[in-house]
């Protein structure tokens, strides 16, 4: 299922789509979810871009800060 949603997230057409997955992977762990967020935080669609960065910040995992503090 964690694949699935960072699939979505890194190629889905529909931005509304990649909004939801970045919101659905604040919840998850592990260096994938954090990678895939990080990546999404330069999304073409700034609505993406802002759930992904949020989303780090949801993860409330230490290994998001130096992510957060590049942004």
């Amino acid at each position: 299922l964690l694949a699935a949603v960072i699939a979505r997230l890194k190629s889905d057409p529909d931005p509304l789509v990649r909004e939801e997955a970045a919101v659905a992977l604040a919840k998850a762990s592990g260096a994938d979810a954090l990678a895939a967020l990080e990546s999404a935080a330069a999304d073409k669609e700034w609505t993406v871009a802002v759930c992904a960065i949020v989303s780090l910040g949801k993860t409330l995992q230490d290994e998001a800060l130096p992510a957060l503090k590049r942004l």
